[in-house]
């Protein structure tokens, strides 16, 4: 009984944990955008260059952010 509790809790952790290394950056990256946007007083002639100007900054952030979230699911896994 001990064990399969102390197994479920380490399950939760571990998804926890893995939960946040996927919404915390989407958020940073997001917010970084639309203060960017903001601040910077952006207009954009059409909604199509909106899309391709973000586009063109998330796809390398994105490709990073999945390099690097592969490594850390691992060290999660193995705890």
């Amino acid at each position: 009984m001990d064990t399969a509790v102390i197994h479920s809790n380490k399950m939760s952790v571990k998804s926890t944990l893995k939960l946040l290394l996927i919404l915390l950056p989407v958020f940073g990256v997001l917010t970084g955008i639309g203060l960017g946007l903001i601040l910077g007083n952006t207009a954009f002639e059409t909604i199509s260059d909106l899309y391709l100007k973000i586009g063109a900054v998330l796809l390398p952030i994105i490709a990073i952010v999945i390099l690097a979230l592969t490594r850390y699911f691992k060290q999660i896994d193995s705890l």
